[in-house]
């Protein structure tokens, strides 16, 4: 296979990894908003205002996620986390592909990677971003605010619906993708 062909498969599972990234970010968004009602009595758009601080560090200063937010700083925490999301989905995309996960084995491979996301949000990125933005402990500390078990549980459920993706749709993780080229220089993919 040559450069160009490999660059063609691995943008052919990078992008359904995009995608399946934005889908476990919502489904884990949508959960986050259902624990912050049920089981930490706030209101359900809390873990959006927590986000928003990132674009108003005042907003932590001012009374966290209890004070009003602009429908835009909502809309922007949103795009963050759904971009995030679409980062770590590809990411697992390339995974999956090289370690040519099929089956249980993506199950549990997405599983654990959601693990992994976690401990990387929580030592590395969300201290940074703290930093960078101004934002501090509201950021900082958001797996503690969240409560560390709804914390790892939108995690363990961003990697389950990864995971599910693969084993619904290996064909987006397949090694063996080529192009087969043809006079125009292009073609059908061909399995």
């Amino acid at each position: 296979m040559d450069a160009a062909s490999r660059g063609e498969a691995i943008d052919r599972a990078v992008a359904p990894g995009v995608l399946a990234g934005l889908v476990a970010a919502a489904v884990m968004g949508l959960f986050a908003m259902i624990a912050a009602a049920a089981w930490r009595h706030l209101p359900f758009t809390t873990p959006l205002r927590e986000v928003a601080a990132l674009a108003n560090p005042a907003l932590a200063a001012s009374g966290g996620p209890r004070i009003e937010v602009g429908r835009d700083l909502l809309v922007f925490a949103g795009a963050i986390h759904l971009a995030v999301g679409g980062f770590f989905g590809a990411l697992f995309g390339l995974l999956a592909r090289a370690g040519r996960l099929r089956g249980r084995a993506a199950v549990g491979g997405g599983l654990l990677y959601g693990l992994g996301v976690m401990a990387m949000m929580t030592v590395v990125v969300l201290p940074a971003v703290a930093r960078l933005s101004g934002a501090g402990e509201p950021i900082s500390d958001l797996p503690s605010r969240t409560g560390w078990v709804t914390f790892t549980a939108a995690h363990l459920l961003f990697g389950l619906v990864l995971g599910l993706w693969v084993l619904l749709r290996p064909t987006d993780v397949l090694q063996d993708l080529t192009v087969s080229r043809t006079q125009g220089g292009g073609g059908p993919l061909t399995r």
